[in-house]
């Protein structure tokens, strides 16, 4: 697959620190995804813009996380 941008790749990177300091202090169910994104996010493809929009999904899905 082709890289993302580097405007694709800052993109994901906001997302995913917005979503690690969330999964850090209320749902640590998110960390795998989180971490698996992460090490993938520098060298981003459109498979890892897809699985952040998934793992946006999930969050949409289960607004009351606790």
């Amino acid at each position: 697959m082709a890289p993302l941008t580097a405007d694709g790749i800052a993109g994901l990177q906001q997302i995913t620190g917005a979503l690690l300091y969330y999964a850090w202090a209320v749902d640590p169910t998110m960390l795998v995804a989180l971490g698996t994104i992460t090490s993938q996010q520098s060298k981003g493809t459109q498979a890892t813009a897809d699985a952040v929009v998934q793992l946006l999904d999930y969050c949409a899905t289960h607004p009351d996380a606790t």
